[in-house]
């Protein structure tokens, strides 16, 4: 062991420093209301350019309907009470987590293989008048 140095030249608590790395690479967290503001003031639509989303339900045959049902209700979960205050630096990703891991519970693969609506997602959709 003491060729390998062990136990030698040990820090003190006070010798530890923080490793702080810099956030150039990172997006800020914001709330999803100031995102959607700055979507309004950049004058783009928060998922129409989001490939990564549509690549996604295109692969597992995911009908529109129901990423625009998901994005309604996803919005209105992020709008009011505790989750007014989440805060992310990607608020699309969250989205697509929360579609890929069907979070919302608004649709199933019933057993043709076809995505179908939930009693939660048949709520949501005449909540939404969709």
């Amino acid at each position: 062991d003491s060729d390998r140095g062990v136990g030698q030249n040990l820090a003190t608590k006070q010798e530890i420093k923080p490793v702080i790395k810099p956030n150039s690479n990172r997006e800020e967290k914001k709330t999803l209301k100031t995102f959607l503001a700055e979507c309004k003031a950049n004058n783009e639509k928060p998922l129409r350019e989001y490939n990564a989303l549509w690549n996604y339900a295109q692969a597992v045959n995911l009908p529109d309907d129901m990423i625009a049902l998901a994005w309604v209700v996803f919005r209105e979960k992020h709008s009011e009470g505790e989750g007014e205050k989440k805060k992310q630096a990607d608020w699309r990703l969250t989205f697509l987590n929360y579609v890929k891991k069907n979070y919302l519970k608004l649709w199933f693969i019933n057993q043709e293989g076809q995505f179908q609506y939930t009693t939660a997602g048949l709520q949501a959709q005449r909540e939404h008048n969709e």
